[in-house]
């Protein structure tokens, strides 16, 4: 799978800005749709996920003011090589990258080989960004509906993996084409923390989604175990992935070594 890591750099001062998902997923968005890219639209599951801003240095934490050069880093990925070139291309173009009221210019942008090993091999995936499990019927991909969503104090972590590898199945079947179950896609799941966040979906419409952050352990059984988690690190899981919730990235993907 295919994962680019952005190094940005604050061009102003600028609070933080709380909703700045879908404004990062409108810009993907566009760059596909000036390279050409639209087979996606019919599912309206846009083939990309993206991870948390994460802000660089010690004294620096997500949801603190910016300051003019502060650098903060943008985790991409896509199980399609196509679009990872258009978009490292568009922002080569374009560097200027804004969420809301903040703005960014792209510094660096570094392709990443991710891959979970090969078979026998352990290790961890962790979240980029929190997962967001639903637990009803609901459609959680409309603009209006208020699932269920798992929190560790209501459901057990049973429900958790019950629900997600379930998702799990629905998302290999659609990107791969491979109705085969692969369970059990983890070994081991280890939960972090759960939190609740504000998504706007419209202009005029946010939704309060509930999402936990988790180290899930593998152990790679097989070669068509190995492709299916490392189709998980191009598309993400869980619900809302085009709006960087559910993205995965291996324990050492080189995240906190590049400069630029």
């Amino acid at each position: 799978m295919y994962q680019l890591l952005l190094r940005l750099e604050a061009d102003r001062d600028c609070a933080w800005e709380r909703e700045y998902h879908r404004r990062i997923r409108g810009r993907l968005g566009q760059t596909l749709k000036r390279a050409g890219i639209d087979d996606y639209r019919e599912t309206q599951r846009p083939p990309f996920a993206f991870s948390d801003l994460m802000p660089l240095g010690d004294d620096k934490q997500p949801g603190r003011p910016l300051d003019e050069g502060d650098a903060v880093h943008l985790l991409i990925a896509t199980p399609r090589t196509e679009i990872m070139k258009a978009i490292a291309g568009d922002l080569q173009r374009d560097p200027e990258l804004t969420a809301g009221s903040m703005a960014f210019e792209t510094r660096a942008a570094k392709p990443l080989k991710t891959d979970v090993g090969e078979p026998g091999s352990e290790g961890v995936l962790t979240t980029g960004s929190g997962i967001i499990v639903a637990l009803d019927d609901g459609d959680t991909d409309g603009e209006h509906s208020q699932p269920e969503y798992w929190t560790e104090r209501k459901h057990s972590v049973h429900e958790f993996k019950t629900t997600l590898s379930e998702t799990i199945d629905r998302v290999l079947d659609h990107e791969t084409g491979d109705t085969d179950t692969l369970r059990p896609y983890f070994s081991d799941y280890q939960h972090l923390k759960t939190y609740s966040s504000k998504l706007r979906v419209t202009p005029e419409q946010a939704l309060t989604v509930v999402a936990s952050k988790w180290d899930l352990h593998y152990h790679v059984r097989d070669e068509k175990h190995r492709e299916a988690l490392n189709a998980l690190l191009g598309t993400g899981v869980g619900r809302r992935r085009s709006y960087g919730f559910g993205m995965l990235q291996t324990r050492n993907d080189g995240t906190h070594e590049v400069s630029g």
